[in-house]
């Protein structure tokens, strides 16, 4: 991988992507990290993710330019964006099952922000507002509102430790 550190342009094209492809005001994000690569495939020449230096902020589908947030860039919108923008919402109850496992089931959901749609990448929180972990969506809105079987998002990324869930 070739990458290069991010300049003022290169920021400001980051933030641009962000608030596109995820929501307004994600762009803020970026400012929150002090030193950002650009890291490109040294075979396309493409982006294919953005890291802080140490670890993936956003990995970046080269064929569409989808963003897809790593676990610094989850933790930086969860704390930046207003409940429940970008949030899916889980039955406390079922919460850690949820976050351990793959699947993130449509009777499990209790709400999610209205502007999602099916394919996108939304933050997995419980009722509390506590960052669960990543996840893609497989249902819009309405349709994880009225069904109550069958899958609604897979997990991406676990942000909580599953360790003591034997």
């Amino acid at each position: 991988m070739r990458c290069v550190v991010a300049g003022p342009r290169e920021r400001e094209f980051l933030k641009a992507l962000l608030d596109y492809d995820l929501c307004s005001g994600c762009g803020r994000a970026i400012d929150e990290f002090p030193k950002v690569r650009l890291c490109f495939s040294p075979s396309t020449g493409r982006l294919r993710y953005v890291d802080d230096g140490a670890e993936p902020i956003m990995t970046v589908r080269a064929s569409d330019m989808h963003v897809i947030p790593r676990r610094p860039l989850a933790e930086v919108l969860h704390r930046l964006l207003p409940y429940p923008r970008l949030r899916v919402v889980v039955v406390d109850e079922v919460a850690m099952d949820v976050a351990c496992s793959h699947t993130l089931f449509a009777r499990h959901v209790l709400y999610l922000d209205p502007e999602l749609r099916s394919g996108d990448e939304a933050l997995l929180v419980d009722e509390s507002d506590n960052l669960l972990g990543i996840a893609t969506l497989r249902l819009g809105f309405h349709e994880t509102m009225f069904f109550t079987r069958g899958p609604a998002g897979i997990l991406r990324e676990r942000v909580v430790s599953c360790e003591d869930q034997e």
